[in-house]
């Protein structure tokens, strides 16, 4: 079907008529045909190393829409914030003092909380922490960096005296759960 394809449309054509992202899946199908005739047949195998991901925004909008992305008050710390409410347990939010600007900081029970999510701070057995299938080693590098940093933060904590406390996206799907864990963590619990 491609081959027919090719042979309907000239490059020429193509300029005149059909949008940019064309030209782009036009010259990819061409190197994918002339790889595969090179490489053997391992047809799957260049079909995987051939995609290409054309983002279709300037750099400037790009950028606006990534700024838009919130790291503060987010669905889960909402969540978090209505369980710690009904508990009835203070809280401050995004204490700059402190390493790591934690989620929420509860002074009364010396614990602060993070609100992670499960692909940005790799869950370990999370569905939602696997890796995007396109520019695997830039995200493979952001994550590790994410997580190495949690770590660090977490240490430097403890060793200030806190009790450190993560709560994971996932486990919002069952709120109730959390709210036993986190009644057990500041409440049950003397300090």
């Amino acid at each position: 079907m491609i081959q027919g394809f090719l042979k309907f449309i000239t490059l020429k054509n193509m300029l005149m008529v059909v949008p940019t992202f064309l030209i782009i899946l036009y010259c990819c199908a061409v190197d994918v045909m002339m790889r595969y005739m090179l490489d053997g047949g391992n047809y799957r195998r260049i079909l995987l190393d051939s995609l290409i991901v054309v983002d279709i925004y300037s750099k400037s909008k790009r950028s606006e829409i990534m700024s838009r992305i919130k790291n503060r008050k987010t669905d889960p710390e909402e969540k978090v914030a209505g369980l710690l409410r009904r508990l009835h347990i203070r809280y401050k939010r995004n204490v700059k003092s402190l390493s790591g600007q934690p989620d929420f900081v509860v002074s009364s029970a010396e614990t602060v909380i993070f609100v992670h999510g499960c692909f940005w701070h790799n869950h370990p057995n999370c569905h939602r922490a696997k890796l995007p299938k396109t520019n695997r080693k830039f995200w493979k590098r952001k994550i590790e960096g994410n997580r190495k940093r949690d770590d660090r933060i977490a240490r430097l904590l403890r060793k200030e005296g806190w009790h450190v406390m993560t709560v994971w996206q996932c486990a919002l799907r069952n709120p109730e759960r959390v709210l036993r864990r986190l009644r057990r963590m500041l409440v049950e619990t003397p300090r």
